[in-house]
């Protein structure tokens, strides 16, 4: 059975999962509101291509791992907090190597907590497989 604390950091896991499915989704398949709110030019079919897959397929992975943690518990926490991982390490070198951006600078935060997150998950999940 799953502690207080254990569902609340599932709800906030499958909330943050949709919201990352639907993103990815957004990013994969409608990208046009998303380049022209962060300022991105795309030159090319192949450029265009590269940012759909690399973008929105990352997301709604981590988004559906995500969605599963918080469904499934704690046996889905150590994916989400890999990729979550991985976000973060390229979010933070870019930051420091690429400059600083507030929008950049609140991801970092954001994937930060979902890392924290998936690892409270998997470290209290006890019993659990």
């Amino acid at each position: 059975m799953a502690t207080r604390t254990n569902l609340s950091i599932r709800v906030v896991l499958g909330l943050v999962g949709v919201t990352l499915v639907l993103n990815g989704i957004q990013w994969g398949f409608l990208p046009a509101s998303n380049l022209d709110a962060n300022s991105i030019s795309v030159g090319s079919a192949l450029g265009m291509n590269m940012l759909k897959s690399d973008i929105g397929g990352p997301l709604i992975a981590t988004g559906t791992f995500a969605l599963l943690a918080g469904i499934r518990g704690a046996r889905w926490a150590l994916p989400v907090a890999i990729s979550a991982g991985a976000y973060l390490v390229v979010r933070i070198v870019s930051l420091a190597v690429d400059g600083y951006s507030t929008l950049a600078a609140v991801g970092v935060g954001m994937e930060a907590l979902v890392l924290g997150l998936a690892v409270l998950l998997w470290r209290g999940r006890g019993g659990e497989q």
